[in-house]
């Protein structure tokens, strides 16, 4: 504003106006004058008018602009404006495509979705969208009254998909009214998805289609596949509003699954409201089962649920039934008794009711069954009839027979008037009770039957109760009997009567049921056990108090001709729980005599008391006090047998007074304290201070008590114990690090062996070993003496403290963490001298040497790495039957990879041998990588054999696998030839006909180890026997298995001589040969000469061992049988004194046969010394006189090895053809 000038002619005038006004106004107080305030509400009011009139003229007029020009205004803006409106208002996400449509006849909207915000679900919506949504019909009337739904005509969607969450809090507050069904317009809904969460399951409904407005004139028809974790189904249906608070409903499942089993449903058709169901027809398919309801309703009233119509159903599966139940229920099926796995078998039956208002509905129930169980329980073949009227139900007939094992058979009437019971019987036969229910398992022979009758608050009735055994915590009761009367809510048991093995048990009792508010009421009135002609018994009624958890005993005295026990309980005091108990010179051997008997143990009499206090509810926790002693028996030939406990238990903990168990050479004392919880941790906090000392002489140890404690099976093992043994264990600190010390001490203990097995302990074991308990296990370095045998030293630790409280709480954890725990332990142990083995072992004739080992542990008890070093020095063994293993050096190295054999020398058969090699851990299974040489290895030491050779074998492979590979190089031996003559005659050496073909050498292993040798000979063996000598090469292959070896290669004479009566048949060489294609029935190819009185003879053998073709010949030639003679006898043909001749020389050649059997040592002790037999050979029948006399050479070996090896000096004496008798000396000198 401009400043006033004075130039202004009206400033002055102005000014003093002003001022005089300011004056007037601020020094009086006084308002302006009438005049000026309506001048000034008038101007207020025309411009109040002004703006109404523009805002009148002006909003309707934009309002009309934005609709009629809404496609490029209005719903562009609406796309826009909505989504961030909606987030700040309610914190939704909403998004929407495009709005297309005139509000008054319609509205079309696309790509429309909405979520929480925040992805919390909306009350039970998650989230809604669909592709395209149209209304038909007038939005703007709808918009003005929600309620009038007549105004939409029709909806239409297309893929729209909701999710649901049932899981969800409700944030409505509000009580629902009574429901109404509005008339709804035509809804046509196309590739729907619908998505609800439980709390046990998800129900998905795919491909939703949906037509109709739900009248009579257009259903509302409704398919979809539904879906959950253990279901599937197609659905079709159609929905029928009837009223506005009843649905007609149509539905059918065409095809559907739960757990694997079909499942479908035809024409169900039904009404439903909030007060009344129906079901008119349909017919239900679960497999093989099915189900077929009729005029079926249920209503609910103010007096309940009335029921009727006509139900038939045939189960042939109940197994598939009760699967597809916890399927639609969401039910895991686990197998156990409650699901699928204890319901099985077939029921059928049918139901046939009419509802009676206010009253019990009236008609009949049928059913049948076969090998039906329920919830685990096997009832077998099943059947029932009952009926209803207006008086009350009543049940003809139930019985349940499962084969021979059980049966059930019940009926009875329960009246309307008054809920009476009228004749209620069920009886039960069960001969194993098992068979019904696993939980019946301690029962056999169960036989009961229960009669009730009278008002259901207060019946009467009677039971009777018999079986014929009971297991109750491990004692076998036998013919358990109890009968009782129920009369006015008073159950008397008259009698319940058992057996048991240390004796015969009865009570009698009176209770009073708590029926009609009134407490139970128990009054024991007998009590008896006898045995062994002695009585524990009642003194007198005992009453017992039993309100809520309340529990009261007050006087309960049991008594004997000897002795009395006194007991006084009361759960509820005013500190607590209080238990009394004294015993005064009760006699137990009365009551355990059959026991004692068997276990040859005889018991004294018990005194003592004993004293529990639990503390009130303000401090938790026990108190006790118990002094307790068992008395020597009197007779003297009983094992001795004394116990004492006195002990108190206060403040959270233990105190071991005085506490000793003597039986027979065992004692046991146990002093000290500790901390034991009753609440809580079982072992609470505070000091460990416990000594327990255990001690054994197994000089004076007798077998029955032992066997107590260890079994029957143990009496052979402790009846070969002696010797004295002692443990002494103290602990302190505190449960969760307890800190100690365990010292064991053995002093002269033997186990002698068993009738015909090794020792364990070839000496008496002494020694000691000392543990020490800190923040690690430690083993200190302990000696141990195996008499003069052995000595060992051991020591170690574990790198773990020990925790009992977390070993008690978890014992699974602890011990996996003890598993970690880092582990060093270390073992020597020299053993002195070996030869105490052979004196165990009958089949060893010596034994020498002395071992001796190193072995370490390191890493954790998971992965241990154990290396250990184990070295034998002059080693040696002579065992029966095989050449002696003597000057044995043998170091072996152990990792925990392989074992390494770093040397093994010895001599075998005073031989040189070498073993090496390896033996890996893989996969569980070793493999091994080794080799065996030696050079003129004994291989074969006998009367019929001894054969040396140079091995270099190798053992590859895994265990299950091995190959045995290499080569054998025969190195010179002696074989003693089977052949024998007197054989020959008596057809000894021909096979039996039964005896199967084939050699077979003989199994040196398992199937498991394969074979790949070469047999080959470097010196060939000598081949001596009574007919026949020479030498013999080999050349062979041993395949196949240890279990089966067979050889493949050819056996070679080079050369062989058989002597017969009238000579001896030289063959220069031969062979057997051993064919792949039948290895075990070898083929013999032999060609040897002869010449026999003038004759040259061939002799041809070949064809299989054990068959041979025989074939001679002779220059000249000879008619067969007169060769054979020739050849057997050295007679030849059509000469005089044949028969004689021959008969001479085949005695002379038996003579000489027998003689060299009976003076040989048939053995090669002396190998290279030949006996007198040996050097002397006699040769009738070369040649034959005129008068048929057969020549007659005898020759002697005198010395041999004149300048050559083989240069020799014979004394000759012979009978010539001419028979004339020369006796000379021969000198045999060999030129090369």
């Amino acid at each position: 504003m401009e400043d006033p000038s004075p130039q202004d002619p009206t400033f002055p005038q102005r000014a003093r106006a002003d001022s005089s006004k300011h004056s007037r106004t601020h020094s009086t107080g006084n308002s302006p004058p009438p005049a000026r305030r309506k001048r000034g509400w008038r101007r207020v009011t025309r411009t109040l008018f002004r703006v109404g009139l523009a805002f009148a003229l002006f909003v309707p007029a934009g309002l009309a602009l934005l609709y009629f020009t809404r496609e490029r205004t209005l719903h562009p803006l609406l796309v826009r404006i909505a989504p961030p409106i909606a987030r700040m208002a309610a914190g939704l996400e909403l998004e929407i495509g495009d709005i297309d449509g005139d509000w008054r006849t319609g509205l079309h909207v696309a790509g429309f979705s909405l979520r929480k915000a925040n992805g919390e679900p909306l009350g039970v919506l998650t989230s809604a969208s669909a592709d395209e949504v149209s209304i038909e019909g007038d939005l703007i009337g709808f918009a003005r009254n929600l309620n009038r739904l007549e105004l939409i005509e029709s909806v239409r969607a297309t893929s729209p998909v909701v999710r649901l969450d049932l899981t969800a809090p409700s944030t409505s507050s509000e009580e629902s009214g009574p429901l109404r069904l509005p008339l709804i317009p035509r809804v046509t809904l196309t590739d729907g998805d619908l998505e609800i969460r439980l709390v046990a399951d998800t129900l998905r409904f795919q491909g939703i289609e949906i037509d109709g407005a739900a009248t009579e004139a257009s259903p509302l028809t409704v398919r979809t596949a539904a879906s959950a974790a253990e279901w599937s189904a197609v659905v079709d249906g159609a929905v029928v509003r009837q009223s506005e608070r009843r649905v007609g409903v149509k539905a059918s499942i065409p095809e559907g699954m739960a757990r694997g089993i079909d499942v479908t449903l035809e024409a169900l058709v039904g009404a439903w409201s909030p007060e009344e169901t129906t079901i008119e027809q349909g017919s239900l398919t679960v497999g093989p089962n099915h189900l077929t309801p009729a005029g079926v309703t249920l209503t609910s009233g103010p007096q309940g649920v009335e029921a009727g119509g006509n139900i038939a159903f045939d189960l042939k599966d109940v197994q598939d039934a009760y699967r597809v139940v916890n399927a639609l229920r969401g039910v895991e099926d686990t197998g156990d008794s409650q699901n699928a796995a204890g319901w099985s078998g077939q029921l059928r039956g049918t139901i046939a009711l009419e509802p009676m208002p206010g009253q019990i509905s009236t008609g009949d129930v049928t059913i049948s069954g076969e090998e039906l169980e329920i919830a685990g329980v096997r009832l077998g073949s099943v059947s029932g009839f009952a009926t209803a009227d207006r008086r009350g139900v009543y049940l003809h007939e139930l019985r349940a027979v499962d084969g021979e094992r059980s049966e059930l058979r019940g009926s009875g009437t329960l009246l309307a008037d008054g809920r009476t019971l009228d004749d209620g019987e069920l009886t039960v036969l069960i001969d194993r009770p098992q068979s019904l229910h696993s939980s019946l398992e301690p029962i056999r022979g169960l036989r009961a039957e229960f009669s009730l009758a009278g008002e259901l608050a207060n019946p009467s009735g009677s039971v009777e109760l018999f079986a014929d055994s009971l297991n109750v915590g491990g004692q076998m009761m036998r013919d358990v009997a109890a009968d009782g009367a129920l009369m006015d809510g008073v159950l008397d048991l008259n009698s319940v009567e058992c057996k048991t093995e240390y004796g015969n048990a009865s009570a009698s009792a009176r209770i009073g049921l708590p029926l009609d508010g009134r407490p139970l009421d128990l009054l024991l009135q007998t009590l008896r056990w006898e045995s062994d002609g002695a009585t524990l018994a009642l003194a007198e009624p005992v009453p017992i108090l039993v309100e809520g958890e309340h529990v009261k005993i007050d006087g309960l005295v049991l008594t004997t001709g000897k002795g009395r026990a006194a007991l006084t309980f009361d759960s509820e005091t005013a500190e607590g729980l209080a238990l009394d108990l004294e015993i005064k010179g009760l006699e137990l051997e009365p009551f355990v005599g059959e026991f004692a008997a068997a276990e040859g143990m005889r018991f004294g009499a018990l005194h003592g008391t004993a004293a529990i206090r639990t503390k009130s509810a303000r401090t938790q926790g026990v108190e006790a006090a118990i002094d307790l002693a068992l008395d020597r028996s009197r007779d003297p030939a009983a094992a001795p047998m004394r116990a004492k406990l006195k002990a108190t238990w206060a403040d959270e903990r233990i105190e071991f007074q005085d506490v000793l168990v003597e039986l027979d050479a065992l004692q046991l004392q146990i002093a000290g304290g500790a901390p034991l919880a009753t609440t809580g941790e079982l072992l609470g906090p505070g000091k460990v201070d416990l000594q327990v000392r255990l001690g054994m002489d197994a000089a004076t140890l007798s077998t029955p008590p032992i066997s107590l404690f260890l079994g029957q099976e143990s009496l052979p093992f402790v009846e070969r114990l002696s010797g004295r043994a002692f443990a002494n264990v103290h602990l302190d600190g505190a449960w969760d690090s307890l800190r100690g010390s365990l010292q064991l001490d053995v002093e002269e203990a033997r186990l002698a062996p068993a009738v015909g097995r090794v020792p364990l302990l070839p000496d008496a074991l002494t020694g000691s070993l000392a543990l020490r308990f800190d923040e690690a296990i430690t083993l200190e370095p302990s000696n141990v003496r195996l008499g003069k045998v052995a000595h060992a030293v051991v020591s170690g630790s574990l790198a773990r403290s020990l925790d009992a409280t977390a070993l008690v709480a978890d014992p699974a954890a602890r011990l996996e963490e003890w598993r970690s725990s880092a582990i060093t332990a270390e073992a020597k142990l020299d053993f002195d001298s070996l030869d105490w083995i052979a004196r165990f072992l009958p089949e060893l004739r010596e034994t020498s040497g002395s071992l001796s080992g190193l072995a370490q542990v390191r890493g954790s008890l998971r992965d241990l790495e154990p290396n250990a070093t184990l070295v034998l020095k002059d080693g040696g063994a002579r065992y029966r039957g095989l050449p002696p293993l003597e000057n044995a050096q043998v170091e072996i190295k152990l990792d925990p990879i392989q074992i390494q054999i770093v040397r093994a020398d010895m001599e075998l058969g005073a031989s040189p041998v070498s073993i090496g090699g390896t033996v890996l851990y893989e996969q569980g299974q070793p493999r091994i990588d080794a080799t065996i040489k030696g050079t003129e290895v004994l291989l074969a030491r006998s009367t019929d054999a001894l054969i040396r050779a140079d091995v270099d074998l190798t053992l590859r492979g895994r265990t299950s696998a091995l190959v045995v590979g290499g080569d054998v190089a025969l190195a010179g031996g002696r074989l003693r030839s089977p052949i024998e003559f007197q054989g020959l005659l008596a057809g000894g050496s021909k096979a039996p006909q039964a005896v199967r073909r084939g050699i077979r050498i003989p199994a040196f292993g398992p199937d498991t180890v394969k074979l790949d040798l070469k047999i080959r000979t470097t010196e060939a063996l000598s081949l001596k026997g009574r007919i026949a000598r020479g030498k013999i090469r080999a050349e062979l292959q041993l395949i196949g298995t240890a279990a089966q070896p067979t050889p493949i290669g050819q056996v070679f004479f080079d050369p062989l001589e058989l002597a017969v009566p009238a000579g001896t048949i030289s063959f220069p060489t031969g062979l057997i040969r051993f064919d792949p294609d039948s290895p075990d029935i070898p083929r013999i190819d032999l060609v040897g000469t002869t010449r026999l009185a003038g004759y040259d003879v061939t002799v041809n053998v070949d064809g299989d061992y054990d068959a041979p073709n025989v074939e001679l010949s002779s220059s000249p030639p000879l008619a067969p049988e007169d060769l054979l003679l020739l050849v057997l006898s050295g007679q030849p043909p059509s000469r005089g004194g044949g028969i004689e001749a021959a008969g001479q020389s085949v005695a002379l050649y038996v003579a000489k046969d027998l003689v060299r059997g009976w003076f040989s040592s048939g053995g090669f002790e002396d190998e290279d010394k030949e006996s007198f037999l040996d050097r002397l050979e006699v040769t009738t029948g070369r040649d034959v006189s005129r008068s048929g006399t057969l020549t007659l050479e005898a020759t002697y070996k005198l010395r041999e090895g004149l300048a050559r090896e083989r240069d020799a000096i014979y004394v000759v004496l012979e009978r010539d053809s001419y028979e004339d008798y020369g006796l000379g000396l021969r000198f045999v000198l060999r030129l090369r």
